[in-house]
């Protein structure tokens, strides 16, 4: 997409699986992206194939569409040919368990979009059923609802794209490293219990924590980093929420001389959580660990001091851990 309308720039909405933004009128245009979940007894709608350190070539991930895929990728293309002037699919992908579709509405609609999206869901169910794919009885997609999210500017737009793009990319490196990606919930440590995605082993190295103080003048905040990175290049892991800017300079340049990093993050971790962006990286090469306090919502909410205080405690807490420090596994 060469260029992005005006009317895509919306204020950013926080979504759940089912939720739709009850201010938002849905049959006027915009920029979506919506995401539907294959329902778990149906077939597979497509099969990812290739190799994740490839980005280009005959052996980059690749997706091949099962016979359901294809049936929806059909329904896709007839859609949106029949209604071009109103609307196109300015990506997609069809991964095994769900799809992610990026939607421009072109024009105002006389019912909401989401209503369109169903539509498609229910003609793919019914060829399906029609060619016995599945059973007469049986749905190809939950009946949860549709994820969507509103583009609200051209960078959301953008990080929107490449996230669909990646999506066969990071399903084969979830698959080759499937430990560094498995939620580890209610993990207790001593007296703290905790939700991890990542390397757990970093628990077990020799850790600093890092936590800049605000009443530091530039001198003092400048050989506090140089201290930290010093640690980073002797082997120490790094742990911090990492909310001061400063802190954040400090775990961008470990994790680019190749260091280890324990970011303590103020949300929980959805079922199908993966780390974003070059995260989702770092994770698969063993060099991060995601750490929330266990329990806390997975929807990100304001920085607050007393909140940015708690988590550097427990940041200053597991960077004392010893050998012997009890770490108690209890799995999903």
């Amino acid at each position: 997409m060469d260029s992005t309308p005006s009317y895509a720039y919306k204020s950013p909405v926080k979504h759940k699986m089912t939720r739709r933004a009850s201010f938002h009128d849905y049959t006027m245009p915009g920029i979506y992206m919506f995401t539907l979940q294959k329902h778990p007894d149906a077939p597979v709608l497509s099969h990812v194939f290739g190799n994740p350190a490839v980005r280009s070539g005959d052996d980059a991930p690749r997706v091949a569409l099962s016979s359901l895929g294809r049936i929806l990728d059909e329904e896709l293309q007839k859609t949106a040919s029949m209604r071009a002037n109103a609307l196109s699919f300015s990506k997609y992908v069809i991964m095994p368990d769900h799809v992610h579709i990026l939607l421009e509405l072109k024009q105002a609609l006389t019912r909401p979009v989401t209503n369109l999206v169903s539509m498609i869901e229910s003609a793919t169910t019914s060829r399906c059923r029609k060619t016995k794919l599945i059973p007469q009885e049986a749905s190809v997609f939950k009946g949860r609802g549709i994820n969507d999210r509103i583009v609200f500017d051209r960078q959301q737009l953008e990080t929107l794209e490449r996230y669909i793009e990646d999506n066969p990319r990071r399903l084969l490196i979830k698959r080759k490293y499937p430990d560094l990606f498995r939620r580890n919930l209610s993990v207790q440590i001593n007296d703290d219990m905790i939700d991890c995605v990542g390397n757990m082993f970093l628990l077990r190295k020799p850790m600093l924590a890092v936590h800049v103080r605000r009443k530091w003048n530039a001198a003092e905040t400048e050989a506090y980093k140089e201290k930290c990175i010093s640690a980073m290049r002797q082997g120490m892991v790094l742990i911090s929420p990492f909310i001061h800017p400063v802190e954040n300079q400090i775990r961008k340049q470990a994790l680019a001389e190749g260091g280890s990093v324990i970011q303590i993050v103020d949300h929980g971790f959805e079922e199908r959580f993966k780390p974003s962006g070059q995260s989702m990286d770092t994770c698969a090469e063993g060099r991060l660990l995601l750490v929330a306090e266990a329990g806390t919502p997975t929807k990100k909410e304001d920085m607050s001091y007393d909140k940015a205080s708690r988590l550097n405690r427990l940041a200053e807490r597991l960077a004392s851990l010893t050998p012997d420090s009890s770490i108690t596994l209890k799995g999903e």
